[in-house]
Formats: structure tokens, C-alpha cells, sequence
């Protein structure tokens, strides 16, 4: 089996998101935004009104990103394998970052988390709870398909939505999530050909 050293995932949302906060401003209608809050130690301004379509897509990512958070946690609990520990446990940063900065957003917007969508590749109670309940060789497996899965269908998400916004802000983190997102699928594929 591959030995995988501390995972991308971290590295790349450290470079990507936490340092790039100055960088990468919350999406706002004009752009004008002030500090307000603080989300991971990060200063974030505080957003003006944003389009529906805005606010609708942050709602479906935030339920992909809680599920894809529960399902890398689960690492930690349901195998042996320091390399499904290590990339769990990079991919559940990731994707809690990912919640704060879009809970904090709708906040602002005073919008609600919304309905639960669920995107292409996420996966149903019944089949979150037959991943939970497994352990060790079937977990393994299993675990790094339901996640494949699920990067794959934020990456469309992705992909779906960039023509409905011109938001410069949205589009810029947008980016650095294709980024964070590829770089979390090829770790899984490498782990994956390795199993």
C-alpha cells in the first residue's frame, strides 16, 4: 500500500483559503464589504444582498459539505488505515471550513441553511448508515467510493452554477474549490488503486 504523507488537502486550504482570506473577499452585490466577523481566525466582510441564485447554490453546497464532513470523519472511527485517517481527516478540514465560510454568508444574507438538495453521488440515510456501521477492508472501500462520488458532484454543482453568477467574489472562491476539490479526488483515486 502507497504511504501518503500529511495530506494536500490541508496544505492546499491553507494556502488557498485561510491566507487567502485577504484575497478572497465573501461575495457581495458591489463588492463593497467591511470586517465584521471572524471565521477560522480570518477576518470577513460583512456582504451586501446577493441574487437568489447566489444564495441557492450556497444552501445545496452546504448540505454536500456537511455530508462529505460526516463521511470523512468517519475515518477516524472505522479503519486502520493511517492513509484513510490521514486524508479523512484533511478532507473533514476542508469541508468544515467550507461550512463556516458559507454559514457565515447566508448569516449575512439572513438566509436560512435551506432544504437538504441532494447533489449527484451523495448518499441516502440508509446508505450513510450501512458506511457507518462497516469497519476495516469493507469501510475502506466503500468509504473512499461514497467520497469520490461526492467530490464529483460538487465539482458539477460547481460547473452548473458558474454561468449564473458574474460575482467576481463567488467566482474567485469557486476557483480555489476546484482547486481543493481535484487535489482531494486524486488523493482518493491514488487510495483507491492502492486498496
Amino acid at each position: 500500500m502507497k504511504s501518503f504523507g500529511k495530506s494536500l488537502v490541508v496544505t492546499a486550504v491553507g494556502a488557498l483559503v485561510l491566507s487567502g482570506c485577504s484575497s478572497i473577499h465573501l461575495p457581495g452585490s458591489n463588492g463593497d464589504a467591511k470586517p465584521a466577523a471572524t471565521v477560522g481566525g480570518a477576518t470577513m466582510p460583512t456582504l451586501k444582498p446577493v441574487v437568489s441564485e447566489e444564495v441557492a447554490w450556497v444552501q445545496t453546497m452546504l448540505g454536500s459539505s456537511t455530508q462529505s464532513a460526516q463521511i470523512a470523519h468517519l475515518a477516524a472511527t472505522n479503519t486502520a488505515n493511517p492513509a484513510i485517517q490521514t486524508i479523512g481527516a484533511g478532507i473533514e478540514s476542508s469541508q468544515n471550513l467550507d461550512m463556516q465560510i458559507m454559514q457565515s454568508w447566508l448569516a449575512t444574507w439572513k438566509a436560512d441553511e435551506g432544504q437538504p438538495v441532494a447533489l449527484s453521488g451523495a448518499l441516502t440515510s440508509a446508505q450513510l448508515t450501512t458506511l457507518t456501521g462497516a469497519r476495516d477492508a469493507a469501510f475502506d472501500q466503500s468509504w473512499t467510493a461514497a467520497l469520490l462520488a461526492s467530490h464529483k458532484g460538487q465539482l458539477a454543482a460547481i460547473e452548473q452554477f458558474k454561468p449564473l453568477t458574474t460575482n467576481t467574489q463567488i467566482l474567485k472562491y469557486i476557483r480555489s474549490q476546484e482547486e481543493i476539490l481535484n487535489a482531494e479526488i486524486n488523493q482518493l483515486v491514488d487510495l483507491a488503486a492502492s486498496e
